[in-house]
């Protein structure tokens, strides 16, 4: 046999092999990543079971809640065993649950003198150990962690499924629609005079969107389209929040110049009833086509909630 062949044979052979190699660790690699991207991407049908409250307003120290679960289909007995207000006039709740829990107990009147309603009520489970951390990645701010806090545990907003909340994460249009839709308790109102092209009969923000079209709250980016996956903006958000909640609280003013925006009259009047306050990123200068986090989404309709308001 030809020694130059041999050695081009065992070559040919030797790198055959090589090439198998590498497209098996490739195939190995990109199962790893689509296996963390699993991890990593918000996956709201599979957020986790916990205990929400209802609530409702008596008087300025007095409200009845109810303790419930997320999922509709747990039936597992709650009891609320105490209640406690803090410095910052936010409420904490502790309960049990569980099977040997007898039912009937899963609602209570709270009433305190140094409580002023609408506040907010914090959930603690009474359990040893127990961190009352919600999740791992919240912010630092203390408003910050009420507000997730507090729209967590009126059921509003949940985290992912590797237990994280995303808090710079951005928002969708269709997402936030069903924030705003919780948060005002708003009933179906499917006669929307728009028939968004986007927006089929399955998808799962149907009637979040078709009820805040119909209430005129929102009316699409024209030609039929709603864009339910797109990002929301810092504006967008604004007026969305402006156009379904009248508001009777203190009232201030805006001291700076405003760059020409479609969204500035919602601004503005958000301003003058303290929802939007000089701390905020967005406030000065107002930066509208900004796309809203959902920190600042929660601390936005957190503030709404604890402010006396009538949905529109």
């Amino acid at each position: 046999m030809n020694i130059s062949y041999k050695f081009k044979k065992l070559y040919i052979i030797k790198n055959l092999k090589h090439k198998k190699i590498i497209e098996q660790l490739s195939i190995i690699i990109c199962i790893v990543l689509v296996m963390q991207l699993f991890v990593l991407i918000p996956s709201y049908a599979a957020a986790k079971d916990h205990v929400i409250y209802e609530v409702d307003w008596k008087s300025d120290h007095e409200a009845v809640v109810t303790l419930k679960w997320s999922d509709k289909n747990n039936k597992t007995p709650i009891m609320i065993t105490s209640w406690i207000v803090n410095e910052d006039k936010t409420v904490t709740i502790r309960y049990n649950q569980g099977n040997s829990i007898q039912e009937g107990f899963n609602k209570r009147i709270i009433s305190d003198n140094n409580m002023n309603c609408p506040c907010i009520f914090l959930l603690s489970e009474n359990i040893i150990g127990n961190s009352e951390i919600i999740f791992p990645d919240l912010p630092k701010a203390k408003e910050s962690i009420t507000a997730i806090s507090h729209l967590y545990n009126l059921g509003i907003i949940n985290g992912y499924p590797n237990g994280s909340f995303n808090p710079s994460g951005n928002v969708s249009r269709a997402e936030f629609s069903k924030m705003l839709y919780l948060s005002g308790k708003m009933l179906d109102e499917l006669d929307s005079p728009i028939v968004f092209s986007d927006v089929n009969n399955v998808h799962w923000a149907k009637r979040y969107i078709y009820t805040l079209a119909s209430k005129k709250i929102v009316n699409g980016k024209g030609n039929n389209i709603f864009d339910p996956e797109g990002t929301i903006t810092i504006g967008e958000v604004l007026t969305i929040i402006n156009r379904s909640f009248e508001l009777y609280g203190d009232t201030s003013s805006y001291p700076y110049g405003l760059i020409d925006h479609w969204s500035n009259e919602y601004f503005v009047d958000l301003v003058e009833n303290k929802i939007i306050i000089s701390s905020d990123r967005f406030y000065y200068p107002y930066t509208p086509d900004r796309l809203a986090t959902r920190e600042e989404c929660a601390i936005l309709l957190s503030r709404i909630l604890t402010t006396y308001n009538q949905v529109k």
